[in-house]
């Protein structure tokens, strides 16, 4: 399970901005601040492209 706070980490960890990674997750950048902020949860596939 994912957490929105290791998510955000992740996602600077690699240098990505909110809209390279909202775009590697086909969604929009607002949806992608939503599941970091922890407001939404991300689907079991979306869950598996975070792990990649």
């Amino acid at each position: 399970m994912w957490s929105a706070n290791a998510i955000k980490s992740r996602r600077e960890a690699l240098s990505l901005t909110l809209t390279d990674l909202a775009q590697r997750l086909d969604v929009t950048k607002s949806y992608l601040s939503y599941i970091e902020s922890g407001k939404r949860a991300p689907t079991p596939e979306q869950a598996v492209l975070l792990g990649k």
